[in-house]
């Protein structure tokens, strides 16, 4: 490393970690959660169910391609989506069709292909070719079911249930039927006669589940192709029907006219997701549409109206994306508790929390959690609010029955939610429901400020008695004053505003009320780390934090309370599409031909919080950041924690051009960096913070050379704490992410010195003089290789003798499996 130093302060560089990393992508650090992690990804099973009733080969449905009838759509969209199955998103899929109802048997559906691995090329052929051979006779009586009183959609569900399970068939094992996938059948369209040895449905009179107990975290899926016609009646009903009956108390009533939706509600509760395609064009029975979203809503999956082969394999796509996201997320539930993403004040610890979308949507769930340290008799450990230590140490999540601060027991209140993973809690030991908020244990979504706020945001009243009432106190910024957020104030619809405050407008918990508060309302915090700051006195402790729900949040560290959340003007534009949940976030593994085409991840108050607080509490000032949400610099005056004032904020309000920046600042990059208060700096009267440019997304480019010449936040800025006034500006060689350590040498608790680090491996120090005017900046220090990005400030040890040790690390942390 090469270092160009002036004579009167030596620089000691201590430990660069510098990581060279492999880098061929375009990426950011969110990628790690779909991508490979160095395991083996674990492969779903995913069943397709055919309606082969008579409405798949009518002319009536004007269906625009295939010669007019959906069932050969059908199937040539199934064989096209099968060959996007690769190594890397390894999926094994199985075949499900019904069959007639008769006075011999019964009727419902069989299985007429297990579940077999797609990786292999032998497996995918074999299905292909039984679905050719469908295709080529789906008029026939052997493939279609000849009137609609014979079709039974809910024992056909039932079937494969008993397929998921292992169970004895109920009418797909019957002999008669020689399309079954059973070793014995050995006609050329059956996976026998394809040549096929292994992974038959049914054995010795038996289902021969397709789940493998080896490999923990596969899901299991199916996919119901539906031709919107209802069966009106069914000999096997009075068969089956008990069971579901009797199947459990999540199993409630319905005025729809079929079982399909217990069925999809109990298989939802078995581990077993199910979307359905409601395929019609020119003919709908609107009743029957009506039952099916229902069945995919309960069922944890989604429904599709698919008119076209062209609609019906966006769908799959779709479908097959989502899948695919469920196996390869890293962490399914929340991540390990970080010590590097935790803030303590006291003895109050603050654990923001995120779960990634396993799913791949845009709307992720977030909280934000309090434990405790205790003392167990041999260490010091993380505890929950009963005393009991709170994490699993084999794990590194909460263990099951923690309890965190603020969290009481709901009821069976997640029982209803749909919502992937199911949030029922494994605490063997708790008295409370396993769909209640308590205990919370590892499950991001339960207890914390989530329960609060959903409960009616007034504890201790509503830990016992919730309302589920929106009670909460929302701002926006209107010109240089925060005003409350509402439709006037905002310009947005009156539906966005209401989805934004938190009601329920979606039905999340399927009860009929769309104006209590939804499952959903608190959004993930990845990279903002907690303030707790304390007031002393009766006030106590605030803790100010950032979600990527849109929201600023100020919450009362003693009782959870939501004090007041802030959303920005500048997020207005894509609030939109936390609200319908789409488009799925583009991961770099996202197959192509999804509708409407996945886009990155929106990002809002996602970065850290800077703090001026003087020493009788007279002037407490936050700057709030935005990191990828944008390029934008608040600060909020929060001296009473209760009703804030807008101060001002500096920045660009787009991310990806220059209009409308505050003058001065049109080269600020994403605001990544913390602003450093200084209350006293030398040169300078006043409070002053001291901030990075920010970062770039050309450095989202996986190579040590990006091809930005000129990136945004290539500097740093030092302005006035109070008034925002931009005191000094300095250039640097590349953008500037990281923390500005500042140190006070000649003087104790006087800033007369600054260490920035640039994503180029460049190290520069300010040096701060008698007036702004003779503030000067040098490059002191930077790497010999490429490809050396600092994205944390340098430790800054002052030592005798006028020397300033520095630590540093560096690594491109935007491309975490690289």
């Amino acid at each position: 490393m090469k270092t160009s130093l002036p004579k009167k302060y030596h620089l000691v560089i201590l430990g660069a970690t510098l990581i060279c990393l492999h880098m061929h992508a375009r990426a950011d650090d969110i990628d790690i959660f779909v991508g490979s992690s160095g395991g083996k990804a674990v492969a779903s099973n995913v069943i397709f169910l055919i309606d082969n009733g008579p409405n798949w080969s009518r002319q009536a449905q004007k269906w625009p391609d295939n010669g007019g009838t959906q069932g050969a759509a059908e199937l040539a969209a199934i064989s096209g989506v099968l060959n996007s199955i690769g190594a890397a998103q390894p999926m094994n899929v199985g075949l499900a069709m019904l069959n007639a109802v008769d006075a011999g048997g019964g009727g419902g559906g069989y299985i007429r292909f297990g579940a077999r691995d797609m990786t292999i090329a032998a497996n995918r052929s074999a299905l292909q070719n039984i679905m050719a051979h469908i295709g080529a006779n789906y008029a026939s009586p052997m493939e279609k079911i000849p009137g609609m009183a014979n079709k039974d959609e809910a024992a056909g569900l039932y079937e494969i249930y008993k397929y998921f399970n292992g169970l004895s068939p109920f009418t797909g094992g019957f002999l008669q039927n020689v399309q079954a996938d059973i070793s014995g059948n050995t006609a050329t369209y059956t996976a026998s006669g394809q040549g096929l040895t292994s992974g038959f449905a049914i054995q010795g009179g038996k289902y021969q589940t397709p789940i493998n107990t080896a490999e923990a975290c596969a899901k299991s899926f199916v996919i119901y192709i539906a031709n919107n016609a209802n069966n009106t009646g069914s000999s096997g009903l009075a068969a089956y029907e008990p069971l579901v009956a009797n199947a459990g108390p999540g199993l409630a009533p319905t005025a729809l006219d079929n079982w399909t939706d217990e069925w999809t509600r109990l298989l939802y509760r078995s581990g077993v997701v199910t979307y359905v395609l409601d395929a019609y064009n020119a003919q709908q029975n609107p009743q029957y549409s009506a039952a099916l979203m229902n069945a995919a809503k309960v069922g944890g999956g989604r429904y599709f109206h698919v008119g076209s082969q062209a609609a019906i394999t966006s769908a799959l796509a779709t479908i097959f994306a989502e899948i695919q996201g469920v196996n390869s997320t890293f962490a399914s539930a929340s991540l390990p508790v970080n010590t590097t993403n935790r803030s303590q004040d006291k003895n109050q610890v603050f654990i923001p929390m995120f779960r990634p979308d396993p799913d791949a949507l845009p709307r992720w769930m977030g909280n934000l959690k309090q434990y405790k340290l205790i003392n167990t008799g041999s260490d010091i450990q993380l505890g929950d609010a009963v005393g009991n230590p709170a994490v699993n140490p084999l794990t590194g999540f909460p263990n099951d029955c923690a309890i965190s601060f603020w969290t009481s027991d709901s009821g069976t209140y997640w029982n209803n939610v749909t919502t992937n993973p199911v949030p029922k809690g494994r605490c063997p030991t708790t008295p409370f429901d396993p769909f209640s908020d308590a205990p919370d244990g590892p499950i991001v979504e339960k207890g914390g400020v989530a329960e609060v706020i959903r409960k009616g945001n007034n504890p201790p009243f509503t830990n016992t008695s919730p309302t589920w009432a929106v009670n909460r106190v929302v701002y926006t910024r209107s010109g240089a004053a925060l005003t409350g957020f509402t439709a006037a104030s905002s310009g947005l619809s009156a539906q966005l505003v209401n989805f934004m405050v938190g009601q329920d407008g979606n039905d999340e918990n399927s009860n009929g009320n769309i104006t209590e508060t939804r499952p959903s309302l608190h959004g993930d915090a990845i990279h903002s780390r907690p303030l707790p700051i304390d007031y002393g006195g009766t006030t106590g402790v605030t803790t100010y934090y950032g979600a990527n729900d849109g929201t600023l949040r100020a919450v009362d560290a003693g009782k959870g309370t939501e004090r007041w959340a802030f959303i920005a003007p500048e997020f207005f534009p894509t609030l939109s599409r936390l609200m319908a949940n789409s488009p799925l976030i583009n991961y770099p593994s996202m197959p192509a031909g999804i509708t409407p085409a996945p886009t990155r991840k929106d990002y809002y108050f996602d970065g850290s919080i800077g703090l001026y607080q003087n020493a009788d509490n007279s002037n407490v000032w936050i700057y709030p950041t935005m990191r990828r949400g944008g390029r934008m610099i608040y600060a909020l005056d929060v001296t009473n924690p209760g009703s804030p004032t807008y101060k001002w904020h500096v920045g660009c309000p787009n991310l990806s051009n220059d209009t409308g920046c505050t003058a001065g600042f049109s080269a600020i990059g994403q605001t990544w960096s913390m602003p450093n208060a200084a209350a006293s700096i030398k040169g300078y009267s006043s409070p002053v913070i001291v901030v990075g440019g920010g970062y770039d997304g050309c450095e989202d480019a996986n190579t040590a050379t990006p091809a930005c010449t000129t990136p945004k936040g290539a500097g740093v800025y030092i302005l006035d704490a109070n008034t925002g006034a931009l005191i000094k500006s300095f250039n640097t060689m590349r953008s500037v992410a990281a923390d500005v350590a500042l140190v006070a040498i000649a003087t104790a608790g006087v800033v007369d010195h600054a260490y920035a680090v640039d994503l180029g491996g460049n190290i520069y120090r300010i040096d701060f003089g008698a007036t702004p005017a003779s503030w000067v900046m040098n490059r002191v220090a930077y790497t010999n290789g490429s490809g050396r990005k600092f994205f944390f400030a340098p430790a800054v040890l002052p030592a005798p003798g006028n020397q300033v040790y520095l630590a540093l690390g560096a690594g491109d942390r935007e491309h975490p499996l690289q």
